[in-house]
């Protein structure tokens, strides 16, 4: 049986990020409850990224309010592993649920490493009936309609010494917030691939771009976060109500 964990919270605030925040606090206590905490990780020089995003929100909480996040893995595979977070309000009601990707990173050498056989069997996984999410590839944003830059500050960035992934969320949503009236409680989908670092003092970019998609009576927008020399950090589309 495939292991899972579930936790209750009060929301804080309206931000997607915080959301994000809390299930990494479930997704690591599942992770010390079973035996791979950060001694483990530590001990292997291992670090879990997410890599992406796909989150899709049915009635979004607000600050106040009781939820419970629930989590489980979904597969170990070569290079990266699939988990899923589940939010419920406390009456039960679906709030919403985040598919995520996941990779290993070597902490000492600062790159990719392939996932150990028998790491999922920690969760009652066997490697050999893994299951693999497939993300939808992002739109590419041909040309901004407008768009933000930014510093990053100290208090973005986390223990691997770049920009915590949250804080891209909050980047691209205050940056959307000063060109539209587009508030997290009517986020319908948000699809996310991280694709590059950003570290302390490096100048960013927000770009933002409507949407191709017609057939929808959701507003649809793509966004791009990118370095100073032009290299993507963050793709990003969004679907509102």
């Amino acid at each position: 049986m495939v292991e899972q964990l579930a936790m209750d919270f009060i929301v804080e605030t309206e931000s997607l990020a915080e959301l994000i925040r809390k299930s990494q606090v479930v997704s690591i206590a599942q992770g010390e409850k079973l035996g791979v905490g950060e001694g483990y990780l530590k001990e292997k020089d291992m670090n879990w990224v997410i890599t992406k995003f796909h989150i899709e929100m049915y009635a979004y909480p607000s600050p106040g309010d009781a939820i419970t996040i629930r989590t489980k893995p979904i597969g170990f595979n070569k290079l990266t592993a699939d988990r899923l977070f589940e939010f419920h309000h406390s009456n039960g009601e679906a709030a919403g649920i985040a598919y995520t990707q996941w990779a290993v990173i070597d902490s000492v050498k600062r790159r990719l490493k392939p996932i150990e056989k028998n790491y999922g069997s920690y969760y009652g996984i066997d490697r050999k009936e893994s299951r693999r999410m497939q993300y939808k590839k992002i739109e590419k944003l041909e040309k901004a309609k407008y768009q933000t830059e930014r510093i990053v500050v100290k208090q973005d960035i986390d223990s691997n010494d770049h920009v915590n992934n949250t804080r891209y969320l909050d980047y691209f949503y205050h940056s959307l917030q000063e060109f539209e009236s587009l508030g997290w409680e009517r986020l319908s989908t948000l699809e996310i691939a991280f694709k590059k670092e950003a570290r302390l003092g490096d100048r960013i970019f927000i770009k933002h771009q409507d949407g191709n998609e017609t057939d929808t009576e959701k507003v649809h927008r793509i966004h791009q976060i990118e370095g100073e020399s032009g290299e993507i950090l963050v793709q990003i589309e969004s679907f509102w109500n």
